[in-house]
């Protein structure tokens, strides 16, 4: 007899509550980074301050716990929230990318779009696919 009376998540949407809580712990690790650097950081003579981008990183792991709990709960709007975050992100990269890079930017501006692509197809298909599960109950 089961325990509970919710139906057991799918497997899919587990690899994507794990992928969000990577992405989250890879921001928390930057932003832990950036903080016990940061004395280091402001004694450059920099065009960009090194606080926006601990900022930056804080607001990532904030927004990427916030879509954990959406997955977590099954909210449906969390479908099209998955997708967005990627995406924001990328565009995020990208800009610090074309603004900062000193050296030839081609490689990585291709691996960037390669993998934002990849990661944004997969999450729209892994919720399509399990959009039955985020409308039962409600």
């Amino acid at each position: 007899m089961p325990l509970r009376n919710t139906p057991q998540r799918p497997r899919l949407v587990t690899i994507a509550l794990w992928g969000v809580f990577l992405f989250g712990v890879w921001h928390l690790g930057q932003a832990i980074a950036i903080g016990r650097q940061l004395r280091l950081f402001l004694q450059f003579s920099g065009n960009f301050d090194p606080r926006w981008r601990l900022a930056a990183a804080i607001v990532w792991v904030l927004f990427s716990g916030w879509v954990m709990v959406l997955l977590w709960r099954k909210r449906p709007f969390v479908r099209l929230l998955l997708p967005l975050l990627i995406l924001s992100n990328a565009l995020y990269n990208l800009l610090l990318l074309l603004l900062f890079a000193q050296q030839p930017i081609a490689a990585r501006l291709i691996w960037l779009l390669i993998r934002t692509t990849l990661a944004i197809l997969f999450s729209v298909w892994v919720l399509h696919k399990t959009r039955t599960y985020f409308t039962e109950g409600e």
